[in-house]
This record gives C-alpha cells, structure tokens and sequence, in this order.
C-alpha cells in the first residue's frame, strides 16, 4: 500500500478509495486505488461536481456510458420564449411544466403546453379558482381533445462556464494523474492548499490552452472520437512540471505544476475513446518551452478572453455538430430497427436473394427513412 498524497497518511483496507482520476461522472474509466483516501477524496468531492456541472450537458447529449449510475437529464431553456425543458440522455427534449396562455378576457383563447396528461389535469385543475365551471369532466373532456404531437421545441440554450473550483478539479486531474505514474509528491505538495481553498490568492496554474493544430492530433476532426485526453511531462533540464488535459476532444487545459522541478523525467500519456470505452494505444507529445510557459502566465485576462472565446467557439461547434449527426443516426437506427427485423423475417430460409428482393428492401428502406425526417420534422 501506498499512502494519500494529500494528507500523507497510509493507506490501508480501512480508507482504501478508488479514485477516478477522470470523473465517471463524464465517462472517464481511469482509477486508482493508491492515490487518495477516502477522507480526502470526500473533501474534495466539491470540486469534482463542481467540474462535472458544466460538462453534465455534454455527457448527456452525448448518452455517455459510466461505470455507476445513468446519466441524469439536464434543464435548459428555449431561446425563443424562454420555457423551461428537460432533456433526456441522448438529446430528447420535454417541458418540465404546462405553460398557460389565457386571453379569454380579451376575446381569445386558452390554451396550454403540457409534456404529459398527468400535469395537463394538475394545470386544469389549477384553472378552477378562476373558472368554477371546470368540473371533472369537463377536465377529463378537454384532455381527450387535446391534440397529442411531437412537434420542434426549436432551439436550446445552456451553460457551459468553468469557475475557480472547476479549474481546481482540472489540476486535482493533473495532479493525480503525475502521482499514479510514480510522481513525487514534494513537486507538487504546495498545490495542496489550492485544492482545499486553504490558499485564497490566485494562482496562476490552470490555463485553457489551445495550440496550434500541429501540435495535437484533433482526433474529433480527423478521427471522429470523442476523446479525454490527459498528459504529464517532468523535465529536469528545464526544471518544469506540467501537464495537459483535455475533455470531450473539446475543451482543454495547461497545468503548470512546478517550476522548480528536478524529479526524473516523465512523460504520460492517455487517451480514452469516451463512446467506445476504451483506451486508444497512442502517445501524446507536447513540448513547450519555458518561454512558451512564461507568456502564458503573463498574457493578461483581456488577451486571454479574445483568444479563448474564437478557439473555444471552433471547438465547441465541432463537437455540436458531431453531437447532431450522432443523434440523428442513432434515431434513425432505433426508429429502423422494427422494420429492419420484419424485412429480414421475410427472407428467412431463401439461398439466393432475387433482384426484386433487394428492391423491396431498398423501397421499405427508402419509406421508412422518409418517415423518419416527417416525424422528426427535419422536412
């Protein structure tokens, strides 16, 4: 057994924890036993939800796999009007509430948004204070000509923002991820007091980071994966200690952990294919200079902002748009599937399929993708 680079205490069968280096909380699967205790990892447990805050809506459009629990719906509100939705793993969208218009005292109408019939009574129901005709019939008569339809919510809007205890999530990431490669912990200990908010001064270790594209493969642009990537580098020559981290294929950081560095050199890397679960065998390389180093830590905040909001804004619409096409497949198979299987029936015991067969499946085929975008109002 190890002991917790944090509070330096053994670590024995009775604080044994099994930290994920990258949060289940957003698909991560890398762990370890030897890292932390369980006292210390429920401390900082703040600020592993704290990061998985703004990345929640990511992983659930995404419909992510985790070890434990599902992927929880997340609120978002319609830009046109404001109304409140929830949306399912996977991207459905539903309203969390009926929305009333009453103008029946100018002339007009009533009329209500309900995602179910359960809280289109309750909203009815409500109704009855200014309308005491509404008796439990009439209710029931209202619901049963209701018009049921999916129709387009039109477009959503959310926050994706990293505060100060997201940022220290990110270097609780690095740091963890130097130690389970045989790290020493004496480079990174004054990080410490910055984890457990003990330090209120600001230090300048987590930076949002985007290089030139030469110097990581995008593998979301070139390989279509959604990728966490995390690296760590100890260079003794240069006395310097930092690492790289990035989430989705989209959004990534530089972590300075020391500037006095004089461990062995160190260089780790590992890359995990969020969707397919599994670790891409690659080596990441990033080499950055002490001068490189040292005008990322004096870049004012204004120069950063200008910067960072155009490489994000391309980032992020790279992975919206994988997002779409991804939900638009993956609806289309689910919504496929019945037909796929009564098609295939029907060509149970045939050796030879016959031009008019595959005509057949070509046309079933054709119909049901047609009906797929008329239901989902893609036309």
């Amino acid at each position: 057994m190890s002991n917790c680079y944090i509070c330096e205490q053994k670590i024995t069968s009775d604080n044994i924890y099994n930290e994920h280096i990258v949060l289940n909380s957003i698909g991560g699967r890398l762990t370890s036993e030897d890292i932390m205790c369980k006292i210390c990892a429920k401390d900082l447990d703040p600020l592993d939800s704290a990061l998985y805050k703004p990345l929640h809506p990511i992983a659930n459009l995404l419909d992510i796999k985790r070890d434990r629990k599902k992927t929880k719906d997340f609120k978002a509100e319609l830009i046109e009007d404001k109304r409140e939705v929830s949306i399912a793993p996977g991207g459905k969208p539903k309203l969390t509430r009926p929305y009333i218009v009453d103008e029946i005292d100018q002339g007009g109408k009533l009329s209500i948004d309900a995602p179910n019939e359960k809280m289109m009574r309750q909203a009815l129901k409500g109704l009855r204070r200014k309308y005491p005709e509404l008796s439990d019939d009439k209710i029931e008569q209202f619901i049963q000509g209701a018009t049921k339809e999916k129709e387009p919510i039109g477009k959503v809007k959310f926050d994706i923002s990293f505060n100060d205890d997201c940022l220290r999530a990110i270097c609780k990431m690095a740091m963890g991820f130097y130690i389970y490669h045989g790290g020493e912990r004496k480079y990174i200990a004054h990080l410490i007091p910055y984890l457990k908010r003990e330090n209120e001064e600001k230090i300048n270790v987590v930076h949002h980071y985007y290089p030139s594209s030469d110097k990581i493969h995008d593998y979301l642009e070139q390989d279509e994966k959604i990728t966490h990537c995390l690296f760590i580098k100890g260079d003794s020559q240069n006395k310097c200690l930092y690492g790289f981290i990035q989430l989705f294929g989209t959004f990534q950081f530089l972590i300075l952990l020391s500037n006095d560095y004089q461990g062995e050199d160190l260089c780790k890397s590992y890359i995990f294919d969020v969707l397919a679960r599994t670790e891409i065998k690659d080596n990441l390389e990033l080499t950055i200079s002490q001068e490189e180093i040292k005008s990322i830590q004096s870049t004012s905040l204004e120069e950063k902002a200008t910067l960072l909001f155009s490489n994000m804004e391309n980032a992020s619409n790279k992975l919206l748009s994988f997002i779409y096409e991804k939900q638009f497949l993956d609806g289309f198979r689910t919504h496929s599937k019945p037909m796929i299987n009564s098609e295939v029936s029907k060509l149970e015991g045939k050796d030879i399929l016959t031009d008019e067969d595959y005509r057949n499946l070509v046309n079933a085929l054709s119909q049901n993708f047609t009906e797929y975008l008329v239901e989902n109002h893609y036309i």
